[in-house]
């Protein structure tokens, strides 16, 4: 064997559903292993029962024989019907006893190995034997020493008699008394035999029956291990039986020497064989933890079922093993009697089997996925027993105890405040020299408590220390696949959904390829959950129709898991009523399954359904449920997770003050851990929660983060404070600003492109029209716009120009355009006054040269200025507040010089102030830049006004 083979797989519970998916891959994993024309034997094959599941399993095994290796069956039964179709595919060659039969020509060559006979002699030695090889062989012995020989070959009785007169009665006394007593022991050694038979010289005698071929074998080795042909034992052992007075003491002799040299399997059938059952129970207890970890549950299973109902009742040990092998495959049988054994252990006053049957009551909620309720009792007990620290033999032992308690705290009582001792032991533990698996398992339990209370810091270091081990050669698939759905939702918040969707794809193909196909449709929901961190909604909805069969809708957590991935799919499609469907049966299960991940998730999702369709107060108790789970301030991703949907929901109520309360807190929790993302991102509800943050100076730096890393695009283009990756400049300046820095863009055809585009309106826009207005006398006018239209990408950002069958656009939700937030804003209903002002710093491109397509753009944006300054001032006069009106009108003059309404309406204010001399001296500014931009006078109104003043 490679020492670079992983060792082979054991018969462990998870293959139980596909036992033979699990053979094929065992026996593909053992050819492997074997040099090219190898040969496999299965002897004895005949004490296999007629009924057993082995033949079918080994029929598919033997299918699977790669070219040059080949299996011989030897047994005393015909083939079973399980192998009629390797027979009928011509893959079976059956040799049967006329096949097997000796001709005269190979029986005169096997006499001939000790010495040749007669032709006659050989003849009638083959008439007699009939073939039979072993026959033949003892004849011509009989025939040597004697000179006559008789054996009916088919006659078992007469073997028999051929075994008491040819080899136990030649033996001698002393080499009798060593055959019938050894005759109980499969394998031994001449220091077992010597112990059994009393015989001092026993490896003489044995290598004498050897010498004789008296159908004793010996293997080579510092200490040779003899065994008996297994008809010469089964004779041996019915003489013994018959013939000697102290068999059952023989018989617990040989099982104690069996014991003692390491073959307690054999040892157990020999005490059960006299009824020692105080000693069977001695081989059960020191076995049963190998057992269970070879995966040979259900040969432990059968040893306890032989005992007395009542003796395993009073045992608590042997209950708890009972208990072990039952949940294998029946985890609430098994439970109810692990329940039973540490109630005898609490009667027994054993700490130890108090820990471990609590802990194994734990594991068998863990594979039940059934109601997690009951997990809360044990928690308790095992929280009391462990803060005495009970002395455990093995830090193996220890490590499986304080990790049931994590994996248990971490769905149902997250923020206990043990968990954090616990938390701390089981990574202790796992730097112990312990087996790879040990260690991983016990991390897995660690990266789950941490995603839930944890820093990102500490899941990282979790993953960094111990995530090698899931490589290595001694973990077992199932190990593996239960590292990685610790694993993978960590990626989801470390290197991105995307790191996350393709470890998931590849553990599926891992997990299905082990046959662990309960474990694969978790991997596919993972995978799907990436999707939709993504807002992949339709692959997320193409994946779940392709994969619904394999979910189990009738267990909560995968109908739970399934409703969850449908309805946060229908939220991503706007499909709200759909949502709420998916989202009820979701919850249904979440509670019902007591896992507060899945509820925490199922609320949260749920609560946006029913606000999407209205139903506000019912959405915000809903959101608070699931933000009650997860209280305390270090709750880490789920509190975060929670209080955004408890912030949403506020949001859509108007309960501003209590909004910006949880959305404040929302967002210090995922400032402080560090949080990019939440377990169920919604892109429009994040991108709606960062605007009303930048808005109200809440977390802006964190805000401002989730948008760059998650390419969140602004609910409305109003945003002003939105981290826009390129933000253009067009009112009085002009000016490109990428990430924050001013950009300087090369060439001025490329500037002039981007200041002809945002002129005809930025979307959409022809690139003839473009062509024609910047290059008219050109022969390569298109030529010329797509090598501009090259530089302009490579300068601001390929994503931010779009260009369709010949229309070109500027991607709003990319670049932020002052001069279409200013249409925006001059277009609402209610303007802000402010924000106008802030927008409008001066006219369109007022630097640039006033071509044509420059100045349509610029008389529009001054006249809706303008307009909206006069309705605005008109406001304030009307309501006498002149000296705010006369503020406005200052303020529109710095940014329109020459608008001589805005002059007109300034002196009046003054006037209605009695600032006679301020009001002059407005009319004066007007007249001297009337003069100089226009060469015109004031008109008629503005001297009218002016008259007024009584200078």
């Amino acid at each position: 064997m490679s020492r670079k083979s992983p060792p082979l797989p054991l018969l462990t519970p998870e293959y139980l559903p596909d036992i033979a998916g699990f053979a094929r891959r065992y026996f593909r994993a053992l050819f492997d292993r074997l040099p090219k024309r190898a040969v496999i034997v299965f002897d004895n094959y005949q004490e296999l029962p007629a009924e057993s599941p082995l033949h079918a399993l080994i029929a598919d095994a033997i299918s699977e024989v790669p070219e040059g290796v080949n299996v011989i069956v030897v047994s005393r039964a015909e083939p079973p019907p399980e192998f009629a179709r390797l027979a009928s595919n011509h893959a079976l060659q059956r040799l049967g006893w006329e096949d097997l039969r000796l001709s005269l020509d190979e029986t005169r060559d096997m006499v001939a190995l000790d010495g040749g006979l007669d032709d006659s002699v050989v003849q009638s030695l083959h008439e007699q034997s009939d073939g039979w090889a072993t026959g033949a062989v003892l004849l011509a012995r009989r025939y040597r020493r004697t000179g006559a020989a008789r054996l009916e070959a088919k006659n078992p009785d007469a073997t028999f008699d051929y075994f008491e007169g040819e080899i136990l009665k030649r033996a001698g006394e002393r080499a009798q008394n060593l055959l019938l007593r050894t005759a109980w022991l499969p394998r031994f050694t001449a220091a077992m035999a010597e112990e059994i038979s009393r015989e001092k010289n026993a490896g003489q005698l044995l290598n004498a029956l050897c010498r004789q071929h008296s159908l004793t074998s010996r293997s080579g080795g510092a200490e040779p291990v003899y065994q008996y042909h297994a008809l010469l034992r089964e004779f041996l052992i019915a003489r013994a039986t018959d013939t000697c007075p102290d068999a059952s003491s023989v018989i617990r002799s040989s099982a104690g020497l069996l014991d003692a040299h390491g073959a307690s399997d054999d040892a157990f059938d020999l005490y059960a064989q006299v009824e020692d059952w105080d000693a069977a129970t001695r081989i059960i207890l020191s076995r049963a933890p190998v057992l269970l970890g070879q995966g040979r549950w259900q040969m432990l299973h059968g040893w306890i079922s032989r005992l007395e109902k009542n003796s395993v009742a009073a045992n608590p040990w042997l209950l708890f093993w009972s208990g072990c092998c039952e949940a294998q495959t029946q985890p609430p049988v098994g439970r109810a009697a692990l329940e039973r054994a540490y109630a005898r252990f609490v009667k027994t006053q054993e700490p130890l089997g108090q820990a471990l049957s609590a802990a194994s009551v734990i594991e068998c909620y863990n594979v039940e996925w059934a109601d997690l309720a009951p997990l809360d009792r044990w928690i308790g007990i095992l929280e009391d027993l462990l803060a005495k620290r009970p002395d455990f033999p093995s830090p193996e032992m220890e490590l499986r105890v304080w990790s049931s308690l994590l994996y248990a705290m971490a769905q149902r009582k997250p923020q206990a405040s043990f968990g954090v001792t616990c938390a701390e032991r089981v990574s202790q533990l796992c730097r112990f020299d312990i087996g790879a698996g040990e260690k991983l398992m016990g991390a897995t339990g660690l990266l789950v408590h941490r995603m839930l209370v944890g820093s990102i810091e500490q899941r990282k270091a979790v993953v960094a220390e111990f995530g090698s081990l899931a490589d290595s050669r001694e973990i077992t698939p199932l190990q593996r696949s239960a590292w990685l759905l610790a694993v993978i939702p960590f990626l989801a918040h470390s290197t991105g959904p995307q790191e996350m969707r393709r470890v998931a794809c590849e553990a599926r193909e891992m997990a299905r390829q082990h046959g662990l196909f309960f474990v694969a449709v978790f991997f596919r929901a993972l995978e799907i959950w990436a999707l939709l961190l993504m807002g992949e909604a339709r692959a997320a909805s193409t994946a779940l129709d392709e994969s619904a069969g394999e979910f189990d809708l009738i267990q909560s957590n995968d109908a739970g898991l399934y409703h969850c991935l449908r309805g946060w799919t229908a939220l991503l499609e706007d499909r709200p009523r759909l949502a709420l469907e998916h989202m009820e049966k979701s919850c249904y299960h979440a509670r019902r399954l007591g896992r507060l991940q899945a509820l925490v998730c199922a609320c949260g999702l749920y609560s946006k359904a029913l606000a999407e369709c209205g139903e506000l107060e019912q959405a915000l108790v809903l959101a608070r449920e699931a933000a009650d789970f997860f209280r305390q301030p270090d709750a880490g991703l789920f509190r975060f997770n929670a209080l955004l949907f408890e912030a949403d929901a506020l949001r859509r109520l108007g309960r501003t003050g209590e909004f910006n309360d949880t959305l404040r807190e929302a967002f210090a929790t995922g400032r402080e851990g560090s949080h990019q993302d939440c377990t169920t991102w919604l892109p429009r509800m994040m991108a709606t929660l960062c605007t009303e943050a930048l808005k109200a100076g809440i977390e802006t730096d964190y805000a401002s983060g989730l948008i760059a890393r998650r390419g969140l695009t602004p609910a409305s283009p109003d945003v002003e404070h939105w981290p826009y990756p390129i933000r253009v400049y067009t009112l009085g300046r002009f000016a490109v600003v990428k990430h924050g820095k001013p950009q300087v863009v090369k060439g001025g055809k490329s500037l002039r492109l981007l200041q002809c585009l945002l002129a005809f309106g930025g979307r959409e826009v022809s690139s003839r029209s473009l062509a024609d207005a910047l290059w008219p006398d050109s022969d390569a006018a298109e030529t010329t716009f797509q090598v501009n239209l090259h530089r302009l990408r490579k300068a601001l950002d390929p994503q931010v120009l779009h260009l369709h069958e010949h229309l070109l656009t500027l991607d709003s939700r990319r670049c932020w355009v002052d001069a279409w937030a200013l249409e925006r804003a001059l277009g609402e209903n209610v303007a802000d006054l402010e924000q106008v002002l802030r927008l409008y710093q001066g006219h369109f491109l007022a630097r640039e040269a006033d071509e044509p397509w420059i100045l349509a753009m610029r008389e529009r944006l001054r006249a809706k200025f303008r307009r909206f300054i006069v309705r605005a001032g008109e406001t304030f006069e009307r309501s006498g507040q002149w000296a705010e009106a006369a503020r406005l009108y200052e303020n529109a003059i710095a940014r329109d010089a020459i608008a001589e309404e805005f002059y007109r309406r300034l002196m009046t204010c003054h006037r209605e102030l009695g600032q006679q001399s301020e009001a002059i001296a407005v009319y004066k500014t007007c007249q001297r830049m009337l003069s100089a931009q226009l060469d015109a006078k004031p008109s008629a109104q503005t001297e009218t006004i002016y008259q007024s003043l009584g200078k």
